[in-house]
Formats: structure tokens, sequence, C-alpha cells
């Protein structure tokens, strides 16, 4: 089986930059000038931790977390530990491709989609929740391939300035949305290979 995407891809996108790094600091240092307020009764305490703490925390928490993210991928890619997924015994499945399958404005599942020629198979990894484990068996027959845009929520919004588009596969009557790493490569790769 090959992956549709190279590990590369994938490690070239960073989960999380400028417009994080702010919100999240000013969240951190918001919180915590309120902590060194409530302790010492003090505005300059406030201020303090405030600047500090939301710019330190602002720089590191995304530094930290898209290294972390970085490990994590290539644990998946290379099918280690916890969120290594199998493909269904169903088909001869030729390629791979790591997605989220959105499953509501909120909501997105991760795992692997697996595509044989007549049929592709979504397998969630073992750390999602329960409810989400269930492989997800899509019909290719007559399938349409499309990217569409993605509508953030207010607090999505305020973390991601510009949210990829989605992998949509419309087939047997129902919609299948996925975030995809590089979604017009992955768009284009998988019309190539799947379209019927």
């Amino acid at each position: 089986m090959k992956d549709l995407i190279p590990l590369e891809k994938y490690l070239v996108t960073k989960p999380l930059g400028g417009r994080a790094a702010m919100t999240a600091g000013a969240m951190y240092g918001f919180f915590m000038g309120l902590f060194a307020l409530f302790l010492t009764k003090s505005w300059l305490a406030f201020i303090g931790a405030l600047a500090f703490g939301g710019v330190a925390f602002g720089m590191l928490f995304p530094w930290r977390f898209n290294r972390r993210m970085k490990k994590v991928t290539r644990d998946v890619f290379e099918n280690r530990g916890k969120l290594a997924t199998q493909p269904p015994m169903d088909a001869d499945y030729q390629h791979r491709l790591l997605a989220s399958h959105r499953i509501s404005q909120v909501m997105a599942v991760g795992g692997a989609l697996y595509f044989a020629r007549d049929r592709a198979a979504f397998v969630p990894h073992a750390v999602n929740l329960a409810k989400y484990r269930e492989p997800v068996a899509i019909p290719l027959s007559g399938a349409t391939f499309e990217l569409i845009a993605q509508q953030p929520t207010t607090l999505q919004k305020a973390v991601i300035a510009n949210p990829p588009k989605m992998l949509r596969i419309n087939a047997g009557g129902q919609t299948y949305d996925f975030i995809v790493p590089v979604p017009e490569e992955t768009l284009e790769k998988v019309r190539a290979n799947y379209s019927v």
C-alpha cells in the first residue's frame, strides 16, 4: 500500500502560527494576571504577570505544540502506537491518506482514509472517543470529489486565520468531509486514481 501524500507534505504544515500564539498568549497572560492580582492585591503584579506570562506562553506554547505534532505525525505515518490504523479486510486497498473526518462544525475524528478501486474506508485511530472508533465505509462507484471551504466558528477564527479547504466525497447520496494536507494536491491525486 502506498501513501497518497508523502510525509514531508504533512510536516510542512504548521498547526499553530501567529494568530494562535497571540490568542493563547493573551488568554494565558490574562488568567495569570488575575491569579497574581488575587494573590497580591497589586495591579502591578497583574500587569507584570499579564505581560510576562502572555509573552512567554505565546512564544513557547506554539513552538512546543508544533514540535509535538511533528512527532505525533511521524508516529501516525509510520503506524506506531495508539495512533496506528489498519485497513479493513474487505478489499485490496491501494492508498492511505491521513485525514480527519469532520463530523460536525466543531468535531473532527482523526484517522486514515484507505482507498480501493471501488470503495474507501475511513478508519479512526484508537485515541478517539469510543463512539467515534467505528470505520466508515464509502462506496466510490459514481462518487465525486471536490474541495469546500471550512466554515469556522468564532473561536476557531480567533486561532486560525485561513483554515484550509476540506476534501468532500459525494457518494451514495451522502457527503463525507475530510481535513487533509495540501488540499489541492490531494484532490488532484484522488481524482486521478479514483474518479470513475
